[in-house]
Order: structure tokens, then C-alpha cells, then sequence
């Protein structure tokens, strides 16, 4: 990788699963930040902030690229973090960050209403030298030592051999997402989710697909509920449900003027799925991705699902059944 900062690099991601049991020293555990995670790289003329899609965004977060160019400087750095913007309790709030995403020119207003920060957990690359492949702890303390700190720029704390039942204890009064737990020897591998990093959540979340959707009652230009679906692993559109709530009426608006474009007359489901044949659907091509929140996938279908946000950085092919189980 070296200090390579003209083409987007992906992430590696982590797999859903149960903590590590009780107090594992071959185990670290940083809190889950509810945001958009972020590649930021500041190798070239100015730094770049790549989007998980491979987009370039920090034309939308200038006080993010203000505060990583004045941090880091001249050093060449590849940082691996999460956009995250705090609502009036301190808690990370994905609604909020909605506010500031695809917005290309924030005004001064906007950018002081809805502060983003970054939140740097990984270093991929210092001075030209490639990371990736040193441990976990090792690419910590190199994290460290660039002493990123200020209102834009953080680094989430990590803590290693802590009870992993304390960690998810303190995410829930906290209102946090959850935590990820990452083996203190695990190497950094781009694009590729391992278990060497394990994330566990409170109330899980995953990204879906929008198939179509159906009007709210006698309201026909208005979006009632949201019919999902994700690729299954044989690359097939499967559905999981359908989501209405969380769905506020300027959100409706806006999905109903999103998805207008995408209309089409047929569904994008196999012939045998059970949606296909509702008359009342509006079927859509599968474009655009949201979050979720939900209890539990049965296999079928989504328990209690409410809708989160748009998700214009996750690539639609990207959005698979194998995250929700």
C-alpha cells in the first residue's frame, strides 16, 4: 500500500457475531460508532476522505479535511475511522449525520448545526510505510503517537482483556450501538470481512436494498412502507420484509422523489417470491440502499424493523443476506 492516495481503498469490516467470553487478553475492544465509515488518506496535496463505496467526500466534511491537513500535516498518513455527529446528549446519531451527507457545499450555518467528527481507529500507513500487515496493538500505538486530537479529529479509546459483558453493559447505558472486539494480533486486510474482528450490537442493524414501495392509504403519491430485500449468496435478489416505521413525512417526500426515476412495471424478485404478485407495490430498481434497525432476522423476514437512513456510501451490490445473520 505504501502512501498511495490516488485510488480509494475499502475497509476491512468486521462479522457479526457473540463477544469474546469474559476477560481475553488476546482480545481488544473499541466501542461501535453509529456513522459512515471513512478511508482518509492526507498522502497527496490535500487529504482525501474516501467514502466504503470508493467515493470521494471530503468536499462535504471541509472541517474534517481542514482538521486532518492541520493535525497531520505533512506526514502521509492512511487512517481507517467513522464520520460521527453527536446529538445534544453526546450520543452518535445517524439521523443527524443524514443532514450533511451528499451535501457538496455545507454552509457555514449547516457545518456549525450539524458538527461532524472524525473518529480515527486504525493507521494503515505513516511516512510512505506500509501497516497493514503489523498487529492490531502496534498500529494503535502508531495511531497514537500522531496525537490526533481536537474538536474534529478524535481517537476512540481501546482497551484490552476487559470483560467483554462490562464493554456491551456500558454501550447500553450509554445508548452506543455496540462494540467491536478485535484480536490484539490481527493484520489489517483491505475489502475483507474477518473474524478476527468481531462486532456485537445491541439492537442490530444492516444495510437493505429498496425493491419498491407501497403508498400510505388513500394518499397514492405518498410512501407508506418500503418493500426490502438483499443478494443472497448465489447473487439472486431475495426480500426480507417491508419497513414503515421510523419514516418521518419529509423523509417519505424525499424517498418518494428518489425512487421516482427508478420506477419500473415489473418486479425485480423471482417469479415465486410472495411479493410479486401484490398489485399494490411500486417496484423500483434495487438502487438505493438504506439502514435498518431490527430484533432479530427469522430467515424469512425482519422482526420489528424500523428504518434509519439512506446509505448513499455502501454499494448496492454489496448489500447481502449473509450480514443479517
Amino acid at each position: 500500500m505504501g502512501g498511495a492516495a490516488n485510488r480509494p481503498i475499502a475497509p476491512m469490516l468486521a462479522t457479526l457475531g457473540a463477544p469474546p467470553l469474559g476477560a481475553d487478553e488476546r482480545w481488544a475492544a473499541e466501542f461501535k460508532w453509529d456513522g459512515c465509515r471513512i478511508v482518509a488518506s492526507t498522502c497527496g496535496d490535500a487529504p482525501v476522505l474516501w467514502s466504503r463505496s470508493g467515493s470521494s467526500v471530503g468536499q462535504s466534511y471541509p472541517e474534517v479535511v481542514e482538521a486532518l491537513d492541520s493535525a497531520v500535516g505533512s506526514r502521509q498518513a492512511i487512517l481507517d475511522g467513522e464520520l460521527v455527529v453527536l446529538d445534544t446528549e453526546g450520543r452518535p446519531s445517524f439521523g443527524l449525520l443524514q443532514a450533511r451527507m451528499n451535501v457538496t457545499k455545507p454552509t457555514t450555518a449547516l457545518r456549525r448545526r450539524v458538527a461532524v467528527t472524525f473518529y480515527a481507529f486504525d493507521l494503515l500507513s505513516l511516512g510512505g510505510v506500509d501497516l497493514t500487515a503489523a498487529p492490531y496493538l502496534d498500529r494503535r500505538a502508531a495511531l497514537a503517537d500522531l496525537d490526533l486530537a481536537g474538536p474534529r479529529l478524535k481517537v476512540p479509546p481501546h482497551w484490552v482483556g476487559i470483560d467483554s459483558e462490562s464493554m456491551l453493559d456500558v454501550a447500553r447505558q450509554h445508548s452506543l450501538e455496540g462494540v467491536v472486539f478485535k484480536k490484539v494480533a490481527s493484520i489489517y486486510l483491505p475489502g475483507t470481512r474477518s473474524k478476527s474482528w468481531i462486532k456485537t450490537v445491541l439492537r442490530r442493524r444492516a444495510s437493505a436494498l429498496i425493491l419498491g414501495w407501497v403508498a400510505s392509504g388513500a394518499q397514492r403519491n405518498v410512501v407508506g412502507s418500503l418493500i426490502l430485500g438483499v443478494y443472497d449468496d448465489a447473487g439472486e435478489l431475495v426480500p426480507i420484509g417491508q419497513v414503515g416505521t421510523g419514516l418521518s413525512a419529509v423523509m417519505r417526500r424525499r424517498l418518494r422523489d428518489l425512487l421516482a426515476p427508478l420506477a419500473r412495471t415489473t418486479s425485480p424478485l423471482a417469479a415465486s417470491s410472495p411479493y410479486v404478485a401484490d398489485p399494490w407495490i411500486r417496484w423500483t430498481e434495487a438502487e438505493v440502499v438504506v439502514d435498518v434497525d431490527f430484533r432479530e432476522f427469522t430467515g424469512g423476514g425482519l422482526r420489528h424493523p424500523s428504518f434509519k437512513g439512506i446509505r448513499e456510501d455502501v454499494p448496492p451490490r454489496d448489500v447481502r443476506r449473509s450480514s443479517l445473520q
